[in-house]
This record gives structure tokens, sequence and C-alpha cells, in this order.
């Protein structure tokens, strides 16, 4: 194995150049709609938005996002846990 192989990082194969997935975990819309606006001129993001604590981590499996921002005090569950 080369030098360069072992320095290269994994890349999934469903990967598509400059797409970014983000998903948001939060349980007040009106955050999800600031975030959304301030990422619809983007277009290489792909926005997910979870309102539900308890489905962030089957959304996340199903979406495979690049990027998880999450909300660490919600109702029930907080993003800790």
């Amino acid at each position: 194995m080369s030098v360069q192989d072992r320095e290269s990082p994994e890349v999934p194969s469903d990967f598509t150049e400059h797409a970014i997935k983000i998903l948001l975990v939060d349980d007040q819309a009106i955050v999800a709609e600031a975030v959304r606006r301030m990422l619809a001129q983007e277009p290489d993001i792909e926005f997910h938005y979870c309102q539900d604590p308890a489905k962030a981590i089957p959304t996340a499996c199903e979406i495979r996002p690049t990027v998880i921002l999450l909300d660490l005090i919600m109702p029930d569950i907080d993003g800790l846990t």
C-alpha cells in the first residue's frame, strides 16, 4: 500500500461531489425555518429537519447526513443522550 493510499480518506460509495446533507434536530420550528432560509441559496446543500428528537436517529440512518445540527435543550430527550 502506498503512502498516498493510506492518507486518502474513505469516501462512501453513495457520495456525490459537492453534495452536503444537513440534518437539523430542533423542537422549535422557527429555528428550522431560519436555518432553511439561510441555506436556501446554496445549491449544493440538501436540508432536512426533524422536530421530534425521538425520531432523530432513524431519520439520520435514513438520509445519512454529512452534518447534524442538534439542539441541546429539548423536551423529553436532550441533545446529549
